[in-house]
């Protein structure tokens, strides 16, 4: 978390090698596998951001999360217990919901966006990814148009099928400005060229009208995309912006928390209906599961059903 922060801010071993970290980009793709803290490191780069545009001056910034729709509540709960100073300024939307938010930029002075579950807009020729582009243009072309702004995408599998789908996280995060990372998620011309230069093809041809003449015959033509081409190429592009922490080499490895109940085996066994056993046993694996923070609560509902 705090390697990303130097990355995303250009400080630290990150600061003054402007020919591999340029510091004009405005986006960063925090690409990190489940559990990282993806959620609170964003929050943290909003936090630091949103100050710093207070003390030049900036009265009331904002930032804005987008994600899917089940994450909503996840990130209302997560500002509240972490970082609960920023609850007024966070406004929070589902991707299906963009279009809403386009209608509050005139009333808001927002500074920053983070793209939640990026992946979902990995397609660049969906309605979705045209409502992003229309969004991100109204961002930089009306209100306070996102001056000293920045996003972050947040993702843990951004590229699960070919390297196409990473066009749209590099016309995000690689363009100067919103108007023009709206500019590069329209243009089909160079979404093509990106498509056929970083993803392998699969080309199948056939035959059509085969009931006629040879001569008369047609051909038919399908192009499957897959895995990934020009690796060093894509290489160089995706650097600048892309901050990855994916294996299990750079986090402490996971280690078991032993709860000790205090019950003897034959009080644990005790109330065990061997007729009815699917209540107790689901009590039992629950406790089995359990995490921290929650653990406390597993335990005084295991306690309280079962005393």
């Amino acid at each position: 978390q705090i390697d990303f922060h130097h990355f995303h801010n250009r400080t630290g071993p990150y600061a003054n090698q402007p020919a591999m970290y340029p510091p004009n980009l405005l986006g960063s793709m925090a690409w990190h596998g489940m559990g990282r803290g993806k959620t609170l490191s964003s929050l943290w780069e909003a936090r630091h951001l949103l100050n710093e545009l207070r003390r030049a001056g900036v009265m009331t910034p904002r930032f804005m999360v987008v994600c899917p729709n089940s994450a909503v509540h996840t990130w209302k709960k997560e500002c509240m217990a972490e970082c609960p100073d920023l609850v007024n300024v966070m406004l929070v939307y589902p991707y299906s919901q963009l279009h809403n938010a386009i209608k509050a930029l005139k009333y808001y002075d927002l500074r920053m966006i983070i793209f939640d579950e990026s992946q979902a807009m990995k397609s660049s020729t969906t309605n979705r990814i045209q409502t992003v582009a229309e969004f991100l243009h109204q961002v930089g072309s009306t209100g306070f148009m996102f001056k000293g702004g920045r996003v972050i995408l947040a993702t843990g599998t951004p590229l699960p099928n070919h390297a196409a789908e990473l066009y749209t996280s590099w016309a995000i995060c690689g363009s100067p400005n919103p108007v023009e990372r709206a500019g590069r998620l329209r243009d089909k011309k160079r979404i093509e060229e990106w498509t056929q230069t970083f993803a392998k093809q699969d080309v199948k041809v056939w035959e059509t009208k085969k009931h006629l003449p040879k001569a008369q015959r047609g051909r038919g033509m399908a192009v499957k995309y897959f895995g990934v081409d020009n690796m060093d190429m894509l290489q160089k592009l995706l650097v600048p912006f892309v901050h990855f922490r994916g294996g299990a080499g750079d986090v402490p490895k996971p280690h078991e928390i032993e709860v000790d109940l205090g019950l003897a085996d034959d009080v644990l066994l005790k109330n065990a209906d061997i007729e009815k056993p699917e209540a107790y046993m689901a009590v039992v694996e629950k406790l089995a599961r359990a995490k921290t923070p929650h653990m406390l609560n597993w335990v005084k509902d295991f306690m309280a059903n079962y005393p």
